[in-house]
């Protein structure tokens, strides 16, 4: 029987780690992005850029697989969010916990999110993330990312953009 899988996002201290909703904003608090974000939107600055708070990703095997989950790879759709916005994305061994200090500078070691693309992903872990009976995170690295804003983005919420995850499963 195949695996089955969730995306979920970790926030707080814990970190805890929920569901990411279909829909979801990168903004600048460090909750389940359920809502708008409208109390906690991205300014777009006067000069230079602003960006969201980071969030952290890891994908979830709800259901164990009939072997083995490995090659997990990570990649967006290619498309940019807007004018001025480009969401920055990387791959990291260990959990930081999002905030204010995130506001004025973009994760290191971070790329363009539109440059992984499902013909040239982002390698979270190259070999076995978690094997049967077993579910959950398994081994893997977290997937952050985070929007920056320039000075010629726009106001208001952008179109959607899709993210995705892929494994290797035997």
């Amino acid at each position: 029987m195949a695996a089955t899988y969730r995306v979920d996002v970790f926030h707080t201290a814990g970190p805890t780690s929920g569901a990411w909703p279909a829909g979801g904003l990168l903004h600048r608090a460090d909750t389940d992005p359920t809502t708008a974000g409208a109390a906690t939107p991205v300014p777009v600055p006067a000069a230079g850029s602003n960006y969201s708070w980071r969030k952290s990703f890891k994908l979830n095997v709800t259901v164990t697989p009939s072997g083995a989950v490995t090659n997990l790879r990570w990649f967006s759709d290619g498309v940019s969010v807007g004018t001025g916005l480009v969401v920055l994305a990387k791959n990291t061994a260990s959990y930081t916990l999002a905030s204010s200090a995130d506001e004025t500078v973009a994760l290191g070691s971070s790329v363009d999110a539109t440059t992984l693309t499902s013909a040239s992903p982002m390698t979270v872990n190259a070999g076995t993330v978690l094997s049967n009976p077993s579910t959950g995170f398994g081994t893997q690295n977290y997937v952050e990312m985070q929007l920056q804003v320039g000075t010629t983005a726009g106001p208001g919420v952008t179109a959607l953009r899709t993210y995705s995850y892929r494994v290797d499963e035997t």
